[in-house]
């Protein structure tokens, strides 16, 4: 089922029928992970092991693909730079506005750098925190040789990085914001 065509078609339906206001419970299994700033994250029943960042303010169904093509030319400038996302794919809806969902498998609350830092024994935080580092760090490199072409930046704070329990990279779960600079000049894609 997680053809991404079948997942458009559930979140179409959902976006039809969800009450924005009261949204969990309703349609499809609604439950609500977390907020950000100008996002939510939630599940679907009908769309089991995934978490799903609803970006929302799109004027046009246009904006939302024009979006959705930022998304994905912004990931492949975070890898040569050395940050790995989360596997995120970008699904654009026509609903009852236009929407973009970023999809991307469920991870274990305990394994964000937010849960790392609160309940893990210093050592622990200590090596989480320079893996995140070094992450951003060869990202910060790799921009100041950049002179004529995209630097991209990454929201780095702890709790947008997963850290899988088998000790390998950490992920930048928080792709929504795409940032990038050309010819010095800060492109970041407003909604």
């Amino acid at each position: 089922m997680n053809k991404q065509e079948d997942i458009r078609d559930i979140l179409t339906a959902f976006e039809n029928q969800v009450d924005l206001y009261a949204p969990e419970g309703g349609p499809f299994g609604c439950r609500i992970l977390d907020y950000g700033e100008v996002t939510v994250v939630i599940t679907l029943d009908a769309v089991p092991g995934k978490a799903l960042k609803r970006m929302s303010g799109f004027v046009s169904g246009a904006e939302a693909l024009e979006y959705v093509e930022e998304e994905k030319r912004y990931f492949g400038l975070l890898k040569e730079r050395g940050i790995t996302p989360l596997p995120t794919e970008c699904v654009a809806v026509s609903g009852k506005t236009p929407v973009v969902y970023l999809v991307q498998n469920l991870v274990k609350k305990e394994r964000l750098g937010n849960s790392i830092i609160r309940n893990e024994p210093m050592a622990t935080v200590a090596g989480c925190l320079e893996a995140a580092m070094d992450r951003i760090a060869a990202c910060v490199r790799y921009n100041r040789k950049v002179t004529d072409g995209p630097e991209a930046a990454a929201d780095s704070q702890m709790s947008n990085w997963y850290f899988p329990e088998n000790a390998g990279p950490p992920f930048l779960i928080d792709v929504g914001s795409p940032i990038t600079r050309v010819n010095g000049k800060v492109y970041a894609f407003t909604q």
